[in-house]
Order: structure tokens, then sequence, then C-alpha cells
């Protein structure tokens, strides 16, 4: 792990200690488990493994995926569907029914990530993105009650009339208001392909299951393509949004105290003291920084990882950002903060590279680093990171890829 793009003299000890721990462990795998230790004591790898030392170890087994309802009986008979999605349509590969196990293979001779959703008619669903190059899978999915969701389309501040919204293999119509509502789907993140005058455009929405708020998705057809990475609104996994979608995307919260230094989160011990509830934005991580005058290269980071730069791991490394013009997010507090992705170069050596100082206020303010100013190449970025060289406080929220579609993030990942 490296969390600053110039070292200077007092920093190389750090820097080089820190380049151990990614080299050992790869950024996400090292960082999730100290953030595991720091906030909730423990870090597990739940990476599956075909042909381990139980009863059946020796013997092949074909990747699946099991489906179970939430008593752990299967979703035997159940159908499931295989999709791919593309920038304009999520495209349907194939469908398969679940045997007397609530089992199905995993097509092998596919690859990439391919969205794999089983029902049991319009009551029992569930849903993840599956890397369908990994052939040593063994996974199961509990399937829960089905639920609809709601959301309403705007185009030029107004209501977007008659405008077709395909989620999955259903399509709804907006009403005279640009409202609309998709019934029977499993709850989570889905991608709605909203056909409207301007062509199709795909956005991200959420599909709440026995929320006593009802949740209404916005979409705004003038809006420019952009990825939310992060919202902080269902954060349960210690998972990024993105990473709760496609897998990995481990959040990190560390400071220099991890390589014998000085420097502090002053935020209480446990998950809950992370974030804060603002009646306007909903949550937001909020982190309070002590660093240590008298560490040299002291740091504080908060940051989370797009893919896994492990090179045994089977899924993704590195994400391809090169189509992103920016990295936006909402932010304030007190203090100097850093916008710093961490990446491979074209020759395969892991750099760092880190915005120009961003002067934190009072208020909630949006902050947009544009790409160019971080660096040439963003083929293979591993991470999205927000540093602090001193006392620093900051609140959090909303984090954006701008200038990708979201219909185009299945296949923007890289192994090694």
């Amino acid at each position: 792990m490296q969390f600053f793009s110039k070292i200077s003299p007092n920093a190389a000890t750090a820097q080089s200690s820190m380049r151990k721990i990614w080299d050992g462990l790869g950024l996400a795998r090292a960082a999730a488990c100290v953030f595991a230790a720091m906030i909730v004591a423990g870090c597990s790898d739940s990476a599956s493994v075909a042909n381990g030392t139980g009863s059946n170890a020796g013997e092949t087994e074909l990747a699946s995926i099991t489906f179970v309802k939430s008593d752990g009986t299967p979703l035997a008979r159940g159908v499931a569907h295989t999709w791919y999605m593309t920038e304009r349509d999520m495209e349907l590969v194939s469908v398969d029914t679940l045997d007397g196990d609530g089992k199905m293979e995993i097509d092998v001779t596919l690859s990439g990530l391919h969205l794999v959703e089983a029902c049991s008619g319009d009551s029992l669903s569930a849903m993840d993105w599956i890397n369908f190059g990994d052939s040593t899978l063994q996974t199961t999915l509990v399937a829960s009650a089905s639920t609809s969701l709601k959301g309403v389309v705007t185009q030029n501040g107004n209501g977007a009339k008659g405008a077709a919204v395909k989620i999955l293999d259903k399509t709804a119509t907006t009403d005279d208001n640009g409202n609309f509502e998709v019934s029977g789907i499993p709850e989570g993140q889905h991608f709605a392909f909203v056909e409207g005058t301007i062509g199709t455009r795909v956005f991200q929405v959420h599909a709440v299951a026995g929320s006593a708020v009802e949740a209404v998705n916005s979409i705004d057809l003038d809006a420019d393509p952009f990825i939310l990475a992060e919202d902080f609104e269902q954060w349960e996994t210690r998972r990024s949004l993105l990473g709760r979608t496609f897998g990995e995307g481990w959040w990190f919260v560390l400071t220099d105290s991890t390589l014998g230094g000085g420097s502090r989160l002053l935020n209480e011990p446990g998950l809950e003291n992370l974030f804060v509830k603002d009646s306007d934005k909903g949550y937001a991580m909020h982190l309070v920084y002590d660093l240590d005058e008298e560490t040299d290269g002291r740091f504080g980071v908060a940051g989370f990882a797009l893919g896994d730069d492990f090179e045994n791991h089977k899924s993704f490394a590195f994400f391809d950002l090169s189509d992103a013009s920016a990295i936006s997010f909402d932010a304030k507090g007190s203090g100097e903060l850093f916008l710093q992705l961490t990446l491979r170069d074209s020759t395969g050596e892991k750099k760092f590279v880190k915005s120009e100082p961003i002067e934190l206020t009072d208020g909630w303010a949006r902050y947009t680093v544009a790409t160019e100013e971080l660096a040439e190449d963003l083929t293979a970025v591993n991470s999205v990171n927000f540093v602090v060289e001193n006392d620093a406080e900051f609140y959090l929220d909303n984090i954006k890829i701008e200038g990708i579609s979201p219909g185009k993030w299945p296949g923007l990942g890289k192994n090694f």
C-alpha cells in the first residue's frame, strides 16, 4: 500500500513499509483485514475452492450456484436467467431450470461478469453478479420475497411522459408525471434501461424490500453518464455500492498506526460511529483524524478497492477508467483532503497518484477532480482513496465516477 504521490525524505521509511504490505497481500485484501481488525475485529477470505479438505476432497466439482430459501431449503425447480449487460440492454444469455437441490451449473465457456437471477414465480427471487471465468466457483444465494421498484424519470426539469423503462425482463411506461413502477423483481441494485427521445440510457436504481419508507428512484435523462460508486445508504457489509453490486469493493479506514506511527482515528470503535444521518442527504461517512506530528510520513486514509490486486485471486484485480472524465464527491469538514488513486502502469509497476489539496468548508460542497489531473494512464486502477496528511475532520457522500455509463462497468474489469 502506498499513500503519497511524492515521497519526501522523512516519509521514505513509511512508504517502504507500506509497499511491503501491498506487495505481500494486495491492497484490497490487506486494507480490508486492517479495517476489519480496527472496526469490527476480524477478517476472513470468503473465496471458495472446489477441491477442499472435506469429505469430497479430491473430487472435481463443476462450478455452480445453489439457490435456497431463507430457511435453508432449496429453491427447487426455480427458473434461473443469466444476463449480460451492455450500454443499451440487459441481454438474456440463457434460461435454466434449477434441479431438486436448487442448483445450476455455470457455463464456463462464457467469460466475464454476468448477472444470474433466479425466481420461484413472482414470490421469491435472488440475484448476484458472477464472474463466469472462475471454474472453481461454488456459491449459495438466498432467495427472499420479490419486491417492486418505483421511480420518476425527468427531462428538462419535468416528468418524462411515455418513456419505456426496462429492468431485467420487466418493462413499464412512465405516466404523465414521469412515474413508473416495476414489480416482481429481486431486492438490490438494478439497472434501468430508459428509452427516451435521445435513445436508450442506463441508470443505477435500487429495489428495497420490507422498508417502512417508500424509496423512489430519480432518473434524470439530461445528466451526463456516471457511475455511483458509493452513497452509504445500504452500507452493511463494509463494501462500496459498486462492490456490493459486482463483488470485491472493500472499504478500509486506517492510519500510520498500522506501521507503528502515533496517528489515530478519533471515532469511537464500532461501525455505527463512522456514519451520521443528515436530514437532507441521508447517511454520510464521518471521520476524525488526529495525526501525530512526530511520525514521519504520517497519514490517515479512507478508501475502497475497485478490484482485488492479488495475483492468485479469481476476481478482477483492476478496472479500466480510461474513459472516466472525473471523480466527484460531496464533502464538508475542516482541514485538507486529497483524492488518491492506486493503479498499475503499462509496465505493471504499482503507483499512487493524488490530487492537489482540497480545503474543506463547514457546509456541504461538490468537489470534482478531473482524471487528467491525476494520471495519463488509467487502464488499471485498483482503488479510490481519500487521504489526509494533517489533523482533519471530514464528512463524505455520493462518490461518482463521471463519464462512464453503468452499462460499461462489467466489461472494464481486468486480471493479471
